[in-house]
């Protein structure tokens, strides 16, 4: 991830959890996902856990021995429950702990330009016929603001997480949908997506003339001012 990512993510850290709906709405599905395979794990690893959304609703609904959570802002650490040991730094950077039993992740896989390379190193770090859990987007996420400005991240289709995937893993389930959110105004949505770090799409501020200019053809274009989300979640076994 970038240093602009990192600093909007930094920026959002009070309005986070508010503002979340969608992530809150991924991670409680999740759980519903690992309730079906094991509800006991030794070791897991979280990669990206930010304001800890996921890791409070892992912590609440299983019997767990060990649990490192990762992610690359510092203030997060004191968001997370005081039995979770944290792990600063980039996910391509940093050192895996072993034997792990369950890998999870939440709203983070589509922020990597080589999802390969993280995807490898959980293979390495994963106990044979246990579990990687995560949550990802579409390239439909988001498609009202790429339409208008052509913004967007490099989302992988679900095809192509299944051909990178399967190099490591069993395919167990594939679940996708969407999730739409209205709001009063196009200023409303951006407000929205800043307040959960995805303003870092642009690496430069727009002034007000050019989001005058975006207002008035997002609610020409889309006059219930949506947002699409669309939501991946894939669960794989080694």
């Amino acid at each position: 991830m970038s240093i602009n990512t990192k600093k909007q993510f930094q920026k959002c850290l009070p309005t986070y959890d508010e503002n979340a709906v969608v992530q809150k709405d991924m991670g409680d599905k999740i759980i519903k996902l690992l309730t079906k395979y094991c509800t006991k794990f030794d070791n897991i690893l979280e990669l990206g856990c930010g304001t800890g959304i996921l890791t409070k609703k892992v912590t609440q609904n299983f019997d767990i021995k060990n649990y490192w959570a990762n992610d690359f802002v510092e203030d997060v650490q004191k968001m997370l429950p005081q039995n979770i040991e944290f792990i600063l730094g980039d996910i391509n950077e940093i050192e895996f702990p072993q034997n792990i039993d369950l890998v999870i992740s939440n709203a983070v896989f589509q922020w990597f330009v080589n999802p390969e390379i993280v995807i490898n190193k959980i293979a390495k770090v994963l106990n044979h016929d246990d579990y990687f859990i995560f949550s990802t987007f579409s390239p439909r996420n988001f498609y009202e603001i790429k339409s208008l400005c052509g913004l967007s991240l490099e989302y992988k289709t679900e095809k192509d997480l299944v051909k990178i995937l399967s190099k490591e893993f069993k395919i167990v389930e594939i679940m996708s949908y969407e999730k739409i959110l209205n709001f009063s105004s196009p200023i409303e949505v951006l407000k929205h997506m800043k307040k959960t770090g995805v303003n870092s799409l642009d690496t430069k501020p727009w002034g007000i003339t050019k989001t005058r200019e975006f207002c008035k053809k997002y609610s020409q274009k889309f006059p219930k001012n949506t947002l699409t989300y669309c939501p991946i979640i894939i669960v794989v076994k080694k």
